[in-house]
């Protein structure tokens, strides 16, 4: 049996992030599930994102590392998971992502930043 390590954030406000990329008509797709830990509904959430290409180089994007990955106009209840949220990525040569939580909206209008 392989060791697995299981980090949990006491800050976060998601867990079980997942995600993977996949290439239609061309076009790099993030494929994104997390479930919410929060005791509000998630109406935005915002990701940093550093992009890949396959052989694992940095894809800068605007001559920068990091991206923004904007999901909005959803209703993701407490303890709810969000589903298969489709976003384009901004190059087509992304292939992996990387991913990190950076700010999420609720319902009630709070906008909370993760402490990371």
């Amino acid at each position: 049996m392989k060791k697995q390590h299981i980090r949990i954030d006491t800050n976060s406000y998601i867990k079980n992030l997942n995600y993977y990329v996949e290439i239609k008509n061309e076009v790099p797709i993030a494929y994104i599930t997390f479930v919410n830990i929060s005791k509000a509904t998630i109406s935005a959430i915002k990701f940093l994102a550093k992009g890949y290409n396959s052989f694992g180089d940095l894809v800068a994007i605007n001559g920068k590392e990091q991206f923004l990955i904007i999901i909005q106009d959803v209703a993701i209840k407490p303890n709810e998971n969000s589903g298969i949220v489709q976003v384009s990525l901004p190059n087509k040569d992304i292939r992996k992502l990387e991913l990190v939580e950076n700010q999420f909206c609720s319902t009630d209008g709070y906008v909370l930043t993760y402490q990371g």
